[in-house]
């Protein structure tokens, strides 16, 4: 079944979308990765890091057991990314909430602007959340599923804590 939410929507948007000023300014700043061990193989261009991975851009922040990096034509073409779990944290604008999520496994294609969350995988801010067994964002097409059409087994939840509208 798929869900859509606009709190969710939003959420996903602010990570991977170029029209936020924060991950615009955040894509603009290098990359720096921190592991125990890396190697890189030059005929593929493929960049393997393992244990106690740190990658930081900008505001964005990732931790994983380990990241392999898939470079095309000099340009970061896709990241694979897993962990017990794998964790990232970005602060989308001042003044806001981080962004955080967690999975096993992540896989992020940059061509296509998409991020699949798979294995318990869950995106939260604040106190609102949504978790699944699988989470996709295609931040070109703006959509965003949560969940398997094909499977009734694994179920989506989503939390939306009340506005608080009271006058301060």
């Amino acid at each position: 079944m798929q869900h859509h939410n606009h709190f969710f929507a939003a959420l996903i948007i602010t990570l991977f979308s170029a029209a936020i000023p924060a991950l615009e300014s955040d894509r603009e700043q290098p990359i720096q990765i921190e592991a125990d061990a890396a190697t890189y193989n030059e005929k593929s261009g493929t960049g393997t890091y393992i244990g106690n991975v740190k990658l930081t851009q900008g505001s964005f922040r990732l931790w994983s057991d380990k990241l392999v990096v898939y470079n095309k034509n000099r340009e970061v073409d896709k990241l694979i990314i897993t962990g017990q779990p794998a964790k990232f944290r970005q602060t989308p604008e001042e003044q806001k909430e981080d962004i955080q999520g967690s999975a096993l496994r992540m896989e992020y294609y940059g061509k296509g602007s998409r991020l699949i969350m798979l294995n318990r995988a869950k995106i939260w801010q604040g106190e609102n959340s949504t978790a699944s067994e699988r989470i996709e964002y295609d931040s070109l097409n703006s959509i965003i599923q949560a969940g398997e059409k094909q499977s009734n087994s694994q179920r989506v939840k989503v939390i939306l804590q009340p506005q608080n509208n009271k006058p301060k």
